[in-house]
């Protein structure tokens, strides 16, 4: 039996992190056609991932699927893992996420195997850096208009879905207080794990800040399959400005009310496409497509059509070691960017494909003028959209291959 690259994402559920994962296992798979894939996740994020797979077309013989929907499947997998390594038929591991729990598991139990660690905000921790989002109150009524609108199964499998989270945070904080991240990563390296950056931007800052450590690092552009999305028509309005992912509630209302004051005449309207809706509900010229939860990929892909820009709202600090999917999900609708200054945004934008402000005031300056002068942005609206064209070119994964294995 040949060797077998075995994929495993032990944390997330559902839609979180289904773009990038796609993008993973479907370079890996692609990359390892000869090889055995097993891929291990959560029941619905693999749903999820198969729905990436069948919208782009791509069926992939070489992975088999292995789920889990609670603690005693986790062991069960486990059991299988081991015996697979005392035969020696694992070749490579790649975690999709992790936490201290389990690098600590990683460095005492696999030694002799490849193990890339995905590095997803954990890294923040090193410098205590929490990404900040500023959140507004959640209105009243969302639950019950949640229950009103959703079916039965959906609200059972919610129930269950939150139930299931509360035990496993609960046993996650308490198993958390005898590991430390920071720790680990400053102190402590493994010839056989390689931590993964998913942009260029961490590494020069981790050099920045000076942060000292043994650990092999490689920087992978974060994965996205890139469909082929039909270049939309220009619009000659220039008018539908929008968040795509989380975003940031907060911002969000000082700049739809700052405009509704300074565009009384104009017509226009800002977009709130994600699952942070808290205190957006209610305000003109602000659509917020769903309410208190994540959008399935079939709604953002609908959604994302009616934007002319997306924003990005992430302030100096944010993402300093870790990459925004906000970014890739511009690019992979084609949508130019306008954004607040910030090293992860930076990285991207040296192609030219939107406008960073030095600050929001500057940034609510440009929505008012090109709301105001359509016209005066047209040209370069089209540069910036060949030239995301472009970049999907480069960051296309069937033009490069992300790592052996």
């Amino acid at each position: 039996m040949k060797k077998m690259i075995v994929i495993i994402d032990p944390i997330v559920s559902g839609f979180s992190h289904e773009m990038v994962n796609a993008g993973f296992v479907y370079s890996v798979s692609k990359d390892n056609s000869d090889k055995k894939i097993l891929f291990i996740a959560e029941e619905k994020h693999i749903e999820c991932i198969k729905y990436i797979f069948s919208n782009n077309n791509y069926e992939a013989n070489n992975i088999e699927y292995v789920n889990y929907n609670n603690i005693v499947d986790f062991i069960k997998i486990n059991i299988r893992l081991l015996s697979y390594s005392k035969k020696n038929l694992i070749k490579n591991f790649v975690f999709l996420s992790f936490n201290a729990v389990v690098v600590a598991f990683i460095y005492k139990f696999i030694r002799n195997t490849q193990v890339y660690l995905i590095s997803h905000a954990i890294l923040e921790s090193i410098i205590g850096n929490e990404n900040n989002r500023e959140n507004l109150p959640r209105e009243g009524g969302v639950y019950l208009e949640k229950i009103r609108t959703s079916s039965l199964k959906f609200l059972a499998y919610s129930l269950w879905k939150r139930i299931n989270r509360f035990i496993k945070e609960a046993f996650s904080k308490n198993i958390n207080k005898l590991f430390n991240f920071k720790n680990l990563f400053l102190n402590e390296s493994r010839s056989n794990v390689t931590y993964i950056l998913l942009s260029e931007h961490i590494k020069i800052n981790l050099l920045k800040l000076n942060v000292l450590h043994g650990n092999k690092i490689k920087v992978v552009t974060m994965p996205y399959i890139f469909p082929k999305f039909p270049s939309s028509a220009l619009s000659k309005k220039l008018n539908n400005f929008g968040i795509l992912g989380y975003g940031n509630p907060k911002v969000m209302k000082k700049i739809v009310d700052k405009i509704n004051r300074l565009c009384q005449e104009e017509e226009y309207t800002f977009w709130n496409i994600g699952a942070n809706t808290n205190g957006l509900k209610n305000i003109k010229n602000l659509k917020t497509p769903v309410s208190g939860r994540f959008l399935t990929r079939s709604e953002i892909d609908r959604y994302a059509k009616e934007l002319d820009f997306t924003l990005i709202l992430y302030d100096k600090d944010s993402y300093t070691l870790s990459c925004s999917a906000a970014i890739l999900e511009s690019i992979l609708y084609l949508r130019p960017i306008i954004y607040l200054d910030n090293s992860c945004i930076n990285e991207f934008n040296k192609t030219n494909i939107g406008i960073k402000c030095s600050s929001l005031e500057y940034l609510i300056e440009i929505i008012e003028d090109i709301i105001k002068n359509p016209v005066k942005y047209e040209d370069q609206f089209a540069i910036y959209k060949k030239n995301i064209l472009d970049l999907q070119n480069n960051l296309n994964l069937n033009n490069r291959r992300l790592f052996n294995g």
